[in-house]
């Protein structure tokens, strides 16, 4: 028989439901994971945005006024504040692993690729290894180049996070599709001047000339 147990929720699996179909109602959305938000490791980022929205829609029920935008806001605060959350834990658990400090000041920056259900993606080596889709940059340029290289030949799911390993609330979040279209995108070459041909002179730079000839009549 299959085994029915339910999965443990993760922040990174909570995270990956919010852009799925079913948080297209925010309202229900978020009461269907309350108790999860409420609870654990996202608690303390979560709580306070659920506790304002509970305020802000008592007061509008009050009124009669619609409070589906403010769920709306509130469901992207908390995608924010899970993200944050995530790229906090990864940080700390990279630290754990991490190269000597000297080494590790000259990679600021870290570029991880992920799949649409928060896991870590793979690749294989030329040497035929298996290695994660981590890799740490000197420079956030060369970082985000790398995920547009990554995300190129990846899966359509897939999405990188370009942070900063000391500081962790700098990141930016690359989407496949707009990695796919910096790639395809041209630059324009060169123009270039072509010399105009002329037709007055015949090969070796000799020119034509009209000869005329007179006979004598005598």
């Amino acid at each position: 028989m299959a085994d029915t147990k339910e999965r443990k929720m993760t922040a990174k699996g909570f995270l990956a439901k919010t852009n799925t179909k079913a948080a297209n109602s925010a309202l229900a959305f978020l009461s269907q994971y309350r108790e999860y938000l409420l609870t654990g490791e996202l608690s303390a980022k979560a709580g306070p945005i659920l506790s304002k929205l509970d305020t802000d829609r008592a007061e509008a029920l009050s009124q009669k006024r619609d409070t589906s935008v403010m769920a709306a806001e509130a469901l992207r605060e908390i995608q924010y504040a899970v993200m944050s959350h995530i790229i906090e834990s990864d940080v700390v658990k990279a630290d754990k692993v991490a190269e000597p400090a000297p080494r590790q000041s000259k990679n600021p920056w870290r570029t991880t690729i992920y799949n649409a259900e928060g896991e870590v993606q793979t690749r294989v080596t030329e040497k035929g290894e298996v290695e994660d889709l981590v890799k740490g940059f000197d420079l956030g340029q060369r970082a985000n180049e790398w995920a547009d290289r990554r995300l190129f030949d990846g899966a359509s799911d897939w999405y990188a996070i370009v942070q900063h390993t000391v500081l962790a609330n700098v990141f930016t979040r690359i989407e496949r599709s707009d990695s796919i279209a910096r790639i395809l995108k041209q630059p324009k070459g060169p123009a270039i001047q072509q010399k105009g041909k002329s037709t007055k002179t015949l090969g070796f730079g000799v020119k034509a000339k009209e000869t005329r000839v007179s006979f004598s009549r005598g």
